[in-house]
């Protein structure tokens, strides 16, 4: 099916609508394969969103704890062996995308925990790990729906 780039003033609100509505649709499919692509170890984890979110609020301490427990799943190994030979911390790739801090010295991995913490969480202008953007994202429209929010408005 070929789409205009540029829909113009005479789409209608109902072709608006379902045009969203199929732009949602595809969207969390894109979000549940990127989890089912993360190792199965942290799968469940990943989806523990069903059992513990209600609210929004729920939403921002499940995330908390999800780091918390992933951060314990990840492997540590030496700075050296994760060619730091300056670092005295211990490194690992990320539990859920297996990444790495973008750098120009080929060091491979997170600094532990600090680091891997921001790159799950994306903060502190870290790069995000795209895993967890996929499950915060998830875990929010579950919560809009079970709200009967719209979809959107004050995500995560």
């Amino acid at each position: 099916m070929t789409r205009k780039a540029h829909r113009g003033p005479g789409i209608t609100p109902r072709e608006l609508e379902a045009e969203i509505a199929r732009l949602r649709s595809d969207l969390y499919f894109t979000r549940r394969a990127i989890i089912d692509l993360a190792p199965a170890k942290t799968q469940d984890l990943l989806n523990s969103y069903f059992q513990k979110c209600k609210t929004r609020a729920d939403v921002a301490a499940w995330t908390r704890d999800l780091v918390k427990s992933l951060i314990a799943l990840a492997e540590a190994r030496p700075a050296k062996e994760m060619g730091d030979y300056a670092g005295t911390m211990d490194r690992a790739l990320c539990p859920v995308c297996g990444g790495s801090a973008d750098n120009v010295f080929d060091v491979r991995g997170f600094a532990l925990p600090i680091d891997l913490q921001r790159h799950l969480e994306g903060s502190d202008s870290s790069r995000e790990c795209e895993v967890m953007k996929a499950a915060r994202g998830l875990a929010g429209e579950y919560v809009t729906d079970l709200e009967g929010g719209t979809p959107g408005k004050n995500a995560p």
